[in-house]
């Protein structure tokens, strides 16, 4: 491996132990850490999911 291609590591979550591959009722997270791509799939409905990408709802009237 060269310095400008990184390593790619696999997570499932370990609240709801989705695997992969990302389907309808799966998610894929990605992020970089210290180098690495880190992948972390998740079922749709996880809890954790929702938890960490919900968005406050706003009233527009």
């Amino acid at each position: 491996m060269t310095a400008s291609e990184s390593a790619t590591v696999t997570r499932l979550c370990p609240t709801c132990r989705a695997t992969g591959p990302v389907t309808d009722d799966t998610v894929c997270t990605l992020w970089t850490e210290n180098g690495a791509t880190i992948e972390q799939f998740r079922a749709a409905d996880c809890a954790d999911y929702l938890a960490q990408h919900a968005r406050p709802q706003t009233n527009l009237m």
